[in-house]
């Protein structure tokens, strides 16, 4: 049977390799959006969410190996959202096809992406991170890392991110990122 510390390790271990392989789509895909026009909106703050994220995770194993680690008494409802938020990860990454990386990149004269997650959501990607920021460590009772990265989050999109894509977005029309 699983321990509750071999499943938080394992975890661990899956989210990193999943970001690793992440940042080598968007940067190949960043690569390819820049040599074929696109232009780059939100350089002074993307430092900010590369912080974030690190801050997360860093924040996450502190925590986690700070204290003993005890899986949440509904632990099956958290991994089932987290499970569905990685679904919802690959179908905005897909949807985007070539288009998805980790800035805000404009395509002048591409349309908007309207279809597949962006039907419900215009920053399904978002939404997705934001339930992985409060359902990973929730799923461990890590309350401190799953409220500060929730609030920072939240803080970090409303504030900076959002703002700057719709900016982004507005300046070309009916551009994509």
């Amino acid at each position: 049977m699983t321990t509750p510390l071999s499943a938080f390790i394992a975890l661990v271990f899956f989210l990193v390799v999943q970001r690793i392989v992440e940042l080598r789509i968007a940067h190949r895909n960043t690569t390819k959006l820049l040599e074929n026009g696109g232009l780059e909106f939100g350089k002074d703050h993307y430092w900010v969410l590369v912080l974030l994220h690190a801050g997360f995770f860093g924040s996450l194993l502190l925590e986690g190996f700070s204290r003993s680690i005890h899986a949440s008494a509904v632990w099956p409802i958290y991994l089932g959202v987290f499970i569905l938020a990685q679904a919802g990860r690959v179908w905005v990454i897909r949807t985007m096809n070539g288009r998805w990386t980790t800035r805000i990149i404009i395509s002048p004269g591409a349309p908007l992406v309207s279809n597949g997650p962006f039907r419900i959501l215009s920053h399904p990607n978002y939404a997705i991170v934001a339930l992985e920021l409060f359902t990973i460590p929730i799923l461990f009772n890590l309350y401190w890392t799953a409220a500060l990265f929730t609030v920072l989050n939240a803080v970090v999109l409303i504030v900076i991110r959002i703002p700057e894509e719709t900016r982004a977005l507005r300046s070309f029309g009916s551009s994509s990122v």
